[in-house]
């Protein structure tokens, strides 16, 4: 492994450590996710978007189960769905999610297709993110694979103890336009 893969792998850790000691705190998340939601919705951005990338949050990640809820049906939510290497997008409908990869709640194949080029927002989960817009993620390349191909704001979105200083970063990762803790 890499000098950087070490690097990320250790960074992973650290958030696996950070995660435990937030959690043992018995804190909920729900006051960081209604005052990030805040964030978002504050954007011009968000305030003209018709087609929104959002993700079906994990314990850990901030909790877009309510903003989903919120922002369906008044606006199109497309949700990613991993289909072997890459991350599709399919339309969310509360009735059509299932268990996918890992146990995320995806979107079925009978869900309609959305386009990277049709999303007016992503909002992003990552594992870490520093305060210019690297992005840790998991370590599959979904995201880094996913982001380029937008033509849109990306926001990163992320609980406060999951900012560190600096993300490992090589060229083929891919940056968030801001991120929001």
């Amino acid at each position: 492994m890499s000098k950087l893969g070490e690097q990320k792998q250790s960074l992973r850790a650290l958030m696996r450590i950070r995660q435990q000691q937030y959690a043992s705190l018995n804190i909920s998340d729900s006051e960081a996710s209604l005052r990030i939601r805040c964030m978002v919705e504050a954007l011009p951005e968000f305030r003209q978007a018709r087609t929104l990338l959002l993700y079906a949050s994990v314990p850990g990640e901030v909790d877009t189960f309510p903003w989903l809820e919120e922002w369906f049906p008044e606006r199109r939510i497309a949700l990613p769905k991993v289909e072997g290497e890459f991350l599709t997008l399919y339309s969310y409908s509360p009735e059509d999610l299932g268990s996918g990869y890992l146990g995320i709640r995806e979107p079925s194949c009978q869900a309609e297709r959305i386009l990277p080029e049709e999303i007016d927002l992503a909002i992003v989960p990552g594992v870490a993110f520093d305060t210019t817009g690297r992005r840790l993620g998991h370590g599959k390349g979904f995201y880094d694979r996913l982001l380029p191909q937008l033509r849109c704001l990306k926001a990163g979105v992320c609980l406060p103890y999951r900012i560190v200083d600096e993300v490992p970063c090589e060229e083929n990762d891919a940056k968030v336009d801001l991120v929001f803790y």
